[in-house]
């Protein structure tokens, strides 16, 4: 069975601040800004696929509701507001069209991959017309009920995902989310047959020197030692008490008050301007995995630990040199 959270198992950094990742999870517990899954035309989803897992979650109907409403085979996708409902951390969902679910395994096939392009090709404006900073997670489409060739799916969703940083400048983060191993292999076989992808992930090229990093030493120690001693999920933790007092003091300093939660300051900070969208990109994803070490359920990797740490003296550096 797939953990119920989103735990991120894989980075690569495309430009500067702009992360494509692969995540393993149920997306319907996405805290990404949005989340994208597909539907069929017809009336009623599928509890069992991801699309009924997001309804679900943030009130079942509600998006069956605003797909219902869309007549005709004009729109591919449709952008539904949801207002952070029912405590989801997502405030978009973006369903794309897989059109009519025709009898026909092999017309169907063809009906649904089709449908899936047109539908992802016009995605592009809808996340556009968002005009913030966003943060998606993307679910498998079409190959659960579309029964759409698995290589291809995964192929077109890998490559998709990758464009949209040059298509869409806002977005900072790219999550690909599996379910299931089979899906998560799928996925992660796709993301190294990209040609553009750089060939190597998120990682600490050699030893650091956490005397740079002034009055975060302490902290910064103790996550290193955690990492020689393979403790990932120690790393996780104090990594994420790393950042959020960095969030703290850029409160304090710039918004002239206590600091809230994580989420609700970090978000403050970028839309003020205070911080960039990389460095937001960059806390947004240790504070969600540094998240996941509390629960018992995540059992976090080397991988996991490394990339978090990496993130982390990102944002420490850029805070030492802006502030």
């Amino acid at each position: 069975m797939a953990p119920r959270f989103i735990e991120t198992k894989l980075l690569h950094e495309i430009s500067p601040g702009r992360i494509l990742s692969l995540g393993f999870g149920d997306i319907a517990q996405s805290e990404a800004d949005m989340v994208c899954v597909s539907a069929y035309a017809e009336r009623g989803f599928t509890r069992r696929s991801a699309v009924g897992a997001v309804s679900e979650r943030i009130g079942y109907g509600t998006l069956e509701r605003r797909w219902c409403r869309v007549e005709g085979p004009a729109s591919h996708c449709e952008l539904v507001e949801v207002e952070y409902a029912a405590g989801a951390g997502f405030r978009y969902v973006l369903m794309i069209n897989m059109g009519e679910p025709l009898r026909d395994r092999e017309q169907r096939q063809q009906s649904v991959s089709n449908n899936l392009k047109v539908g992802l090709q016009s995605a592009v404006s809808k996340i556009n017309s968002v005009g913030r900073p966003l943060q998606l997670d993307v679910s498998a489409m079409g190959v659960q009920f579309g029964h759409v060739d698995r290589h291809k799916s995964f192929d077109l969703l890998s490559e998709w995902a990758l464009a949209l940083f040059d298509s869409c400048p806002m977005v900072s983060h790219v999550r690909l989310v599996a379910y299931d191993l089979d899906t998560f292999v799928d996925f992660f076989e796709a993301l190294h047959r990209l040609k553009k992808l750089p060939q190597t992930s998120m990682a600490l090229s050699g030893p650091i020197n956490t005397s740079d990093y002034r009055d975060f030493k302490p902290d910064l120690d103790v996550a290193v030692n955690a990492m020689n001693t393979n403790n990932a999920k120690q790393v996780l933790v104090i990594c994420r008490t790393v950042v959020e007092g960095v969030v703290r003091r850029m409160v304090q300093a710039r918004l002239q008050r206590a600091a809230s939660t994580l989420f609700g300051d970090t978000n403050e900070l970028r839309d003020k301007g205070v911080i960039p969208s990389f460095i937001h990109s960059y806390l947004h994803t240790c504070r969600v995995v540094g998240n996941f070490a509390n629960h018992t359920n995540f059992a976090p990797s080397a991988k996991d630990a490394q990339a978090v740490m990496f993130l982390t003296l990102r944002i420490v550096e850029w805070y030492l040199e802006t502030f």
